[in-house]
């Protein structure tokens, strides 16, 4: 009934997939304003996949449920502790961002500057957890469910920033 765990002899490091596009209009000689879209796909992110999960087959006489293991008879077999849950880590995770940023600057008088920024973005991973280990899915036989994708922790639909230079 102990846990299992496992790396994947195929692992492979992860790595981003990654384009922008930007234009850049000056309305005169002190105020611009920037349009720009990133997009960021990351592949071969770290995922956690149990490979012997619980399966619930049938009912006996009685209702009650008949589980099993689908390694159970493979470590029978080869005369091995027999496992619960059996942790696969590999490199199938995927996350993707997209974002757009509308960026104003005016220069003032006396070297200030001001800087302002609107960001409407998105940032997707299966399991809501990009790179990151012990992020299991949620059905181990189809870990690119639809339903598998969601936001990530640092998600930020919308964000304005502001700020200032001031040469000195």
């Amino acid at each position: 009934g102990s846990t299992g765990r496992i790396m994947d002899p195929d692992y492979q490091n992860p790595f981003t997939q990654q384009w922008n596009a930007g234009y850049a209009w000056q309305f005169n000689s002190y105020s611009v304003l920037e349009i720009d879209y990133t997009h960021i796909l990351g592949l071969h992110e770290s995922k956690t996949v149990n490979i012997n999960p619980t399966l619930n087959m049938f009912l006996d006489s009685s209702g009650n449920e008949i589980t099993s293991r689908p390694l159970t008879a493979a470590l029978t077999a080869a005369h091995q502790p027999i496992l619960g849950r059996i942790d696969l880590e590999q490199s199938s995770g995927r996350s993707r961002y997209d974002g757009l940023n509308v960026s104003y600057r005016r220069r003032l008088h006396k070297n200030f500057t001001v800087n302002s920024t609107y960001t409407f973005a998105r940032a997707l991973a299966y399991n809501g957890n990009s790179a990151a280990f012990r992020n299991r899915a949620w059905d181990p036989f189809n870990y690119f469910a639809p339903y598998e994708i969601g936001p990530t922790p640092n998600d930020s639909r919308h964000r304005l920033s502001m700020g200032s230079v001031i040469n000195l």
